[in-house]
């Protein structure tokens, strides 16, 4: 038994850390909150400028009309549909933490944040939200809405949006089946 109690104990240490760890890696405490009012009291035709930020860099999105451009550039509408639709529809599934405490390890500080503004055409902040870090569960993001210390989990994925880069941002250019045989022919002619 004596020869054995080494072993043992070294299990008892590992199994110990590897529950401490576990704890430890879980999110901070959680309460529910299905209903609360994020200050969304615009629409999404409202939006005429989209500012996503980190540090100095911005990503600025304009209507134009009915489409949307990024330094006269084309813009991928789907995109700004989809994310202006998410930030619109969204969900709180819980208050994650409801002070500025933990905003290293949620991506809500300055290192890791997004900060994004929607504009009306007038220049007024219609809303204005830091998008931190997505949620252990792969399905949700935390969030901060301008004016509240409180840390949301959402039920949308917005880290992937808002992390997109500038290029990402931009419509791709629409190749036509034809014109793809078309160039494969000329190619093969030449050979």
């Amino acid at each position: 038994m004596r020869r054995h109690a080494p072993w043992m104990l070294a299990v008892l240490v590992i199994t110990g850390l590897f529950a401490l760890s576990y704890v430890e890696m879980q999110e901070p405490a959680r309460s529910p909150a299905p209903t609360l009012d994020l200050g969304r009291h615009w629409q999404a035709d409202d939006v005429e400028r989209i500012e996503i930020r980190h540090g100095t860099e911005a990503v600025v999105l304009k209507r134009h009309g009915h489409a949307w451009r990024m330094g006269g550039k084309p813009v991928d509408a789907q995109a700004v549909s989809r994310l202006l639709d998410d930030l619109k529809r969204m969900q709180v599934r819980r208050i994650v933490a409801w002070n500025r405490a933990h905003d290293r390890e949620l991506g809500l500080d300055d290192a890791d944040a997004r900060e994004v503004r929607l504009f009306a055409s007038d220049g007024t902040v219609l809303w204005h939200v830091r998008i931190g870090g997505q949620a252990q569960d792969l399905t949700s993001t935390y969030l901060r809405v301008q004016g509240d210390d409180r840390v949301l989990a959402v039920d949308k994925t917005l880290r992937w949006q808002v992390l997109r880069t500038p290029e990402a941002w931009l419509a791709r250019e629409k190749t036509g089946g034809n014109q793809t045989a078309e160039a494969g022919e000329r190619a093969s002619s030449r050979d």
